[in-house]
């Protein structure tokens, strides 16, 4: 059991929790230093009931987290990722085994999935321009911690399916109140459990909660019941590509994907930047259409301010806006992009380059925006490069 320099041990799910953040945030070019894992750590031993003198995140457990997770500090390069040389030659053999269990099972269907962490909010709250401009520290809504896990799914002829998300949500304080809403209603209290109903329908997308708002072996068992179960053809296997999450691998989660006739294989551990379809193409263009969806929300509440007279006041998206945008964002993906993810490249590794256009649409939007919040004294300098 894993434990920290002064013996307090954090579950293995926990440490799952901390090494699915790390990537996750590198996905979106945010460094992560090991100040950041720490307080990082903290955070999650506390809403395991740890307290600071308990669990202190120390020096020993970092590199002792950090060796079993495969992930480094490094400077020029991701963290968490292995030498150009070695990744290729790991990708080509993940490949290959890939194409050998097509070839001995007579497969053509190929799924991936993988889960990510949705903000609520998607502007930083430093920007920082050209040497010479004054540095600009912008208040948020107030839920710029707040976040929902996502597991999202796509096959190898370019389909999208249903993500399935989780909320943070406190449960009853009533056993079995609690027992009957995770039952019957995902995990939701009965008043939540009536828009949440309204957004399942809406969008097509399961949307379960609990207390940590993590992923598990539970809702892994939901998610490969839901996709999979009602297959017309439930006698022809199909195979899934899930990294090592250990909720991906348990004895209830393997025993359900063979009830269903769903093969599991697993990406190599620390090489998903070159082996998993999603981390390869759909990632990034994804979190670019919700950055531009929250743009867009921020741009139509200044509008809306414009003929008022009183202070602006920036709005937080609720849930049913996030999952409006992330339904929207998910399926605005091309196919073609989907089908990249899948397709051999003699350099197993994203050499997709955002186009110009692309980039220029946020720079400018995120300098407008800045503009607005200052105007509105919601934003205002504190500093000066030198």
């Amino acid at each position: 059991m894993p434990r920290d320099g002064k013996g307090r041990v954090l579950t293995r799910e926990a440490e799952d929790q901390l090494a699915f953040w790390i990537p996750d945030l590198r996905r979106e070019g945010v460094p992560v230093s090991p100040l950041m894992l720490q307080m990082q750590a903290r955070a999650v031993a506390s809403e395991l009931g740890l307290i600071r003198h308990q669990f202190s995140g120390s020096s020993s457990w970092r590199r002792r987290f950090l060796k079993t997770y495969r992930l480094s500090l490094r400077r020029r390069t991701r963290i968490g990722q292995h030498t150009p040389a070695n990744a290729c030659q790991v990708a080509d053999e993940f490949q290959k085994k890939v194409q050998d269990i097509m070839l001995e099972h007579g497969l053509t269907e190929v799924y991936n999935a993988d889960q990510t962490a949705l903000n609520f909010e998607h502007l930083p709250t430093q920007t920082i321009d050209e040497t010479g401009t004054r540095t600009v520290w912008v208040r948020n809504s107030g839920k710029e911690k707040c976040r929902v896990t996502a597991m999202l799914l796509a096959d190898s002829r370019g389909l999208v399916r249903a993500p399935m998300l989780i909320f943070k949500q406190p449960p009853s304080r009533v056993k079995a109140t609690e027992l009957h809403n995770k039952a019957e209603q995902n995990g939701w209290g009965r008043d939540l459990w009536k828009k949440v109903r309204n957004m399942q329908v809406s969008t097509g997308m399961p949307i379960f909660c609990n207390s940590k708002g993590w992923w598990n072996s539970d809702l892994s068992v939901e998610f490969l019941k839901f996709h999979f179960e009602q297959r017309e053809d439930l006698d022809v296997p199909v195979l899934l590509i899930w990294d090592d999450f250990s909720g991906h691998w348990t004895e209830e989660v393997v025993a359900c994907a063979k009830r269903l006739n769903v093969m599991l294989l697993k990406v190599p551990a620390g090489y998903t930047s070159v082996c998993q379809p999603a981390d390869i193409a759909w990632m990034k263009p994804l979190k670019v259409q919700l950055r531009k969806q929250w743009l867009a929300d921020i741009e139509q509440q200044f509008h809306r301010h414009r003929e008022k007279q009183d202070r602006f006041v920036l709005v937080p998206p609720t849930r049913e806006t996030v999952v409006g945008w992330l339904h929207a964002s998910w399926n605005g993906l091309k196919k073609s992009t989907i089908v990249s993810g899948f397709r051999k490249t003699e350099v197993p590794s994203d050499q997709r380059e955002v186009t110009a256009h692309q980039t220029e649409y946020d720079d400018k939007k995120l300098v407008e925006i800045v503009t607005l919040l200052s105007s509105c004294n919601i934003a205002h300098n504190v500093s000066k490069d030198t």
